[in-house]
């Protein structure tokens, strides 16, 4: 049994124009795009500079960045897709990450164990009643 998806529809050039026109014809044509520009930046598959040039590659892999932002990601871009939720799995990876190395780390400095005993000794504070006048 095949098995067929995105990348493999997009890398057979006759399939991958009868897909596009298909999604244009199912209102999705935006979502085909951006995944066609994202899978060329991903790739460094953008354009090089020539020789009379003066942009270098990173100048080059911006440009394609903010180009995939400005069509497909802003709100109301010409071929804004519906994108929820963009950070969330980015988000849980970082914070991992940074729980399972720096969190540790940090929690057995001295700057951290001083902050709790403040903090521990404000809310003691806060939580006795005030002093009786003439006490």
């Amino acid at each position: 049994m095949e098995v067929w998806d995105f990348e493999r529809i997009a890398s057979t050039p006759l399939l991958a124009a009868a897909f596009e026109d298909y999604s244009k014809r199912a209102l999705c044509h935006e979502s085909v795009l951006f995944l066609s520009e994202v899978s060329r930046y991903q790739n460094n598959n953008y354009p090089m500079p020539t020789r009379a040039s003066s942009a270098s590659s990173p100048r080059i892999q911006f440009g394609s960045f903010c180009y995939i932002t400005d069509t497909f990601i802003k709100a109301g871009s010409p071929e804004e897709v519906n994108i929820r939720m963009i950070f969330s799995r980015a988000h849980r990876d970082v914070k991992n990450m940074l729980e399972a190395n720096l969190v540790l780390r940090f929690l057995n400095t001295d700057r951290f164990k001083n902050v709790r005993v403040q903090r521990e000794n404000m809310k003691a504070m806060m939580g006795s009643p005030p002093p009786q006048e003439g006490q």
